[in-house]
């Protein structure tokens, strides 16, 4: 007796699959032992992309298009490419040496994915933009927090 042998064919079908990554700046006010002195501040931009999703394996192709082009990430939602500045708030007894920490901007158009998924933003802005000193008024003890 034979046993016929039966085929099923899988057909590929695609879909639009997209990524978001939010990058975030974080300004901290705390004493050099941890203790917060004033709330941080938090500021963000959100950039995506997009690729081919193959529906039957779950692989995702992260390029422009179906014929390799670039992966692009562009910015998500009318974000501008650049975090805002933060003005550091007034804390009795301590003087910041910073009164301002300086706009950051997100160079979209350089932003690259390896293969293991980790991102690489080039940022542009002033160095040491997240350091915040703070000297007391009696001007005998400096504070510094990153």
């Amino acid at each position: 007796m034979t046993i016929p042998i039966r085929y099923k064919y899988l057909e590929h079908t695609y879909s639009t699959a997209t990524e978001d990554k939010t990058i975030t700046e974080t300004v901290k006010y705390q004493k050099t032992n941890g203790e917060e002195i004033a709330p941080s501040e938090t500021k963000s931009v959100t950039v995506t992309h997009s690729g081919i999703k193959d529906n039957v394996t779950g692989q995702v192709n992260w390029t422009e298009d179906d014929k390799g082009g670039a992966d692009t990430w562009t910015l998500k939602d009318g974000d501008s490419a650049t975090i805002p500045g933060v003005t550091s708030p007034t804390i009795d007894h301590y003087v910041a040496d910073k009164t301002t920490i300086n706009p950051v901007t997100v160079d979209v158009a350089k932003i690259t994915t390896d293969a293991n998924g980790q991102i690489t933003v080039p940022l542009s802005g002033a160095p040491n933009a997240s350091t915040v000193t703070f000297t007391n008024d009696g001007g005998n003890q400096t504070q510094e927090l990153t």
